[in-house]
């Protein structure tokens, strides 16, 4: 075990300096294009960037402004970026890892392999996808929610791989500070509590029918979309009640200081936002929305100057147009991906054959099409284009099959990241610029399950090899 342990962290090391020199080498010497050049600006005179301001963001910034760096202040602060993007890929290594152990033997050499294999084919797969590896050099708030999010949901995996340990559950207070410190910097973060409710449930519902489990694992996958549509008072209802069922499934939870401390912490990590109330009553030359008094800065928190959102009426055709651009963002963003490729092997006759026997085929297909934009030919290239697809899904279906518990946590982010901000976000038709990075939480949790792919891949080849021989 110890040996195991030395090599991971060889590993580990060895991923996060690959990822954090290619950032290094790539980042943008000076400003980008969009929301970088408000972001740098910000930081750099402590201003007020818009709502709803990403305050941590800008507090980094300006420390990072006043580093002695060479070069401009636009390069200092596009640092934080490929250092938290860096960080979040040695994260996903360490999530991948830590899921792969749970099946595989860290004693046998075989598993050894496909387990650090996996982790750094999962890792690398997400760094250099198209949006992350994007992300990772200007400064953009979304490396670094990346970041935070990740860490929680490392530190989630943590806590419940350790179900004896006595003081594990201060992970889950330090958990509620990353949410309460990554609020302060893009509220995507907070997409993976309905994650780790599933790892916490499970965990509480350990001893109990597998039909308890899955009935209430089902029941939180569909809790965040289920809120998006309900009014408040049935969102206050359901919260309550995941509350009340922590509070009488684990009695440690009763005490009141467990509960004081997480509020607590939460409260800390969220008082970045003092910043911007103080900052605007010095009126610097970036104040947005002017934030100095209450009445201002509670609308600036709700984002006002946006205007009323609603996921009805729909403002662009699901099918047609809010789905096919999702698609389309997500095939973009890995390796070997070739559109005339993929509309080929989608053509197929077996994938064809096999295709039709899914429901809602004909919606599908015609989503799929158009997000492809041209049906190729090339065969001899299928192999490359579709292999990192290939891994995801058959690393979901691997996922599943050894551990449908921790598959579900990860299938709940992967979803509420993806589909989820697609129904939330209600696109209109059309967007004004792609906007493939609000899906960045999908693809880094498809990365995941494409690590977890490889791993069984290498598994089943070693297998397969000793028993031939």
């Amino acid at each position: 075990m110890e040996s195991f342990e030395k090599q991971n962290r060889l590993v580990a090391m060895a991923v996060l300096l690959f990822a954090f020199l290619i950032y290094l080498k790539t980042v943008a010497p000076t400003v980008t294009f969009w929301d970088t050049g408000e972001f740098i600006a910000a930081s750099h005179i402590l201003g007020v960037p818009h709502p709803p301001g990403a305050p941590f963001h800008t507090l980094l910034g300006r420390f990072f402004s006043m580093l002695p760096i060479p070069g401009e202040i636009a390069f200092r602060v596009n640092i934080i970026s490929v250092i938290a993007a860096a960080v979040t890929v040695l994260l996903i290594y360490l999530c991948v890892v830590r899921l792969l152990s749970i099946w595989l033997e860290t004693s046998q050499t075989l598993d050894r392999i496909a387990i650090f294999a996996g982790g750094a084919v999962g890792a690398l797969s997400t760094a250099f996808s198209t949006s992350f590896w994007s992300n990772a050099t200007e400064a953009e708030v979304y490396a670094l929610s990346m970041m935070l999010t990740l860490l929680a949901f490392w530190l989630a995996l943590r806590w419940d791989g350790n179900p004896g340990e006595k003081n594990r559950d201060r992970l889950l207070i330090f958990i509620v500070y990353l949410f309460g410190l990554g609020a302060g910097v893009h509220l995507q973060c907070l997409l993976t509590i309905p994650g780790i409710l599933i790892l916490i449930f499970t965990d509480l519902l350990r001893t109990h029918r597998q039909k308890d489990q899955v009935t209430v694992v089902l029941a939180l996958i569909l809790y965040p979309f289920l809120s998006i549509i309900l009014p408040m008072e049935f969102k206050i209802l359901m919260s309550l009640g995941i509350l009340v069922a922590l509070v009488v499934l684990r009695t440690a939870w009763r005490n009141p200081w467990f509960w004081i401390c997480g509020l607590g912490v939460g409260l800390l990590g969220y008082s970045t936002y003092q910043a911007l109330f103080i900052r605007s009553g010095l009126n610097p030359i970036i104040d947005m929305n002017n934030p100095e008094n209450w009445e201002n800065f509670k609308a600036f928190l709700s984002r006002e100057q946006y205007g009323t959102h609603s996921i009805t009426p729909r403002r662009g055709a699901v099918w047609t147009y809010q789905l096919n651009i999702h698609i389309k963002y997500f095939l973009q963003q890995f390796p070997f991906y070739d559109e005339g490729v993929a509309g080929g092997f989608f053509s197929l006759p077996v994938m064809q054959f096999l295709l039709h026997k899914l429901p809602f085929y004909d919606m599908l297909a015609g989503t799929f099409r158009r997000a492809v934009n041209t049906l190729g030919s090339n065969f001899q290239s299928v192999p490359y284009s579709v292999l990192p697809i290939a891994l995801g899904i058959g690393g979901a279906i691997y996922h599943f099959r050894k551990d449908w518990k921790r598959f579900a946590t990860v299938f709940a982010l992967f979803s509420l990241m993806g589909i989820g901000l697609v129904i939330y976000l209600n696109m209109p038709d059309p967007e004004p610029r792609e906007r493939e990075y609000i899906f960045v939480g999908a693809y880094t949790f498809f990365g995941i399950w494409m690590g977890i792919g490889a791993a069984g891949l290498i598994h089943l080849i070693g297998r397969s090899t000793v028993s031939l021989s």
